[in-house]
């Protein structure tokens, strides 16, 4: 199941801080959570190329989770409702996901998300 923007926004990339990945994979990230990098520029086309290229894959995970947070910042509001759905992930294996805003409303001055989560893992091809 792939989320779907209701408001052109684009999809987030965030990577597990330490992750195994290919070499000049990501050229800017920046802290999101403690743990956790964001991926600046996320363009999932041109990483997938890059995957391809470097013999390595980019796998999306069965397990995808939604939630709906509430407040004032934005910014605030997202990592909020990233660390409650990752918080319910503990001792899962992977290395990255992938976050989506469904929906942003507003009102009175409060804003409310509706943000999805699907877990990524970056690997190494196996050998076949």
């Amino acid at each position: 199941m792939q989320p779907i923007s209701h408001g052109n926004e684009p999809a987030i990339l965030l990577v597990r801080e330490g992750a195994d990945l290919p070499p000049d994979l990501l050229t800017e990230t920046a802290l999101f959570l403690p743990g956790w990098r964001v991926v600046k520029n996320f363009d999932n086309y041109a990483i997938r190329q890059r995957m391809r290229a470097a013999e390595w894959r980019f796998l999306q995970l069965r397990c995808s989770k939604e939630t709906r947070v509430m407040g004032r910042a934005r910014r605030e509001i997202l990592r909020r409702g990233v660390a409650r759905m990752l918080a319910e992930l503990k001792g899962r294996k992977f290395n990255s996901l992938e976050i989506t805003v469904l929906a942003s409303k507003s009102f009175l001055g409060v804003m409310f998300l509706n943000v999805a989560m699907n877990l990524r893992h970056f690997q190494r091809n196996a050998a076949i």
